[in-house]
């Protein structure tokens, strides 16, 4: 079997203004909060987390989730054998 030649190949990636927004004020929401809790010693919200529970919200959403995000891409290849 012979390798089937490209004919199209596009990479997308997610970088339209409102999308990294959506990214963004979540995770600068909890990295204040964060900020607020450990560091100024103040709770935060009503009913405050943990300190254990806000460090590990800091690490998935504040620092993940962007990285996560903010890389994902879409690749579509269209070849003689789709």
């Amino acid at each position: 079997m012979e390798p089937s030649k490209v004919h199209f190949q596009e990479m997308q990636r997610m970088r339209a203004w409102w999308m990294v927004l959506l990214i963004l004020i979540p995770s600068a929401l909890v990295c204040w909060g964060a900020f607020q809790q450990l560091l100024l010693g103040e709770p935060w919200g009503d009913n405050p987390a943990s300190n254990e529970l806000m460090m590990f919200l800091v690490v998935v959403i504040g620092i993940g989730l962007p990285i996560i995000l903010l890389n994902v891409k879409m690749t579509v290849v269209v070849s003689d054998n789709i």
